[in-house]
Formats: C-alpha cells, structure tokens, sequence
C-alpha cells in the first residue's frame, strides 16, 4: 500500500507543481515562514504522501469491516436461507414441463 501512495504522491505532486510555483505559496502564508523552493517541493511531497496513504488505509480498513460484516450470525442465516430457497425451487424443478420453472 506505501509504494502505491508513495507513486500516486510522485504523479500528484508533479502535476500540482507544474501548476504552482512553491516559492509563490511561501509568500502567501500568514506566518511569514520563508521556505524555499526544495523545501516547498519536499513538503508538498510529504503531504501528498501522507494523503494518500491515509486514504489508502481506510480503503483497506473498508474493505476488511464488510467482510467481518459477512461473518455476522443473521448475514450467514439469511445468505443459507436463500441458498435453501434457490435449491430447493431447482428441485422442484420438472424437466418434462418444457423448461417452465
């Protein structure tokens, strides 16, 4: 998941870069930081990182919590229920009807 995030910060960070100049953003903080143009690219960098990372984590996060939702005792009750309900039609199924259910 890190080498997915840290590629798709690469990309992003290229594009966002092409459009804004680091040292422009310097100018406009509040805080009267001067940070220079490397050190503007490392800290979009690294926030773009972080970014997507996080959301990286909480795709996987997502993901892992349905299918411990599949596990819960009514899902698997009804899942075999409709299971049951599916078989047993086919069952009940005559071939010699022409192929009418």
């Amino acid at each position: 998941m890190l080498w997915v995030s840290f590629l798709t910060a690469a990309v992003a960070t290229m594009v966002f870069f092409a459009a804004v100049d680091p040292e422009v953003l310097s100018g406009n903080n509040t805080l009267g930081w001067h940070i220079s143009r490397d050190a503007g690219y490392a800290l979009g960098f690294f926030g773009l990182w972080l970014l997507t990372a996080s959301t990286g984590a909480l795709v996987v996060i997502l993901v892992r919590t349905e299918h411990q939702a599949q596990d819960i005792p009514g899902v698997k009750a009804r899942k075999r229920a409709a299971k049951r309900r599916k078989s047993s039609q086919a069952a009940n199924h005559d071939p010699a009807d022409g192929g009418a259910p």
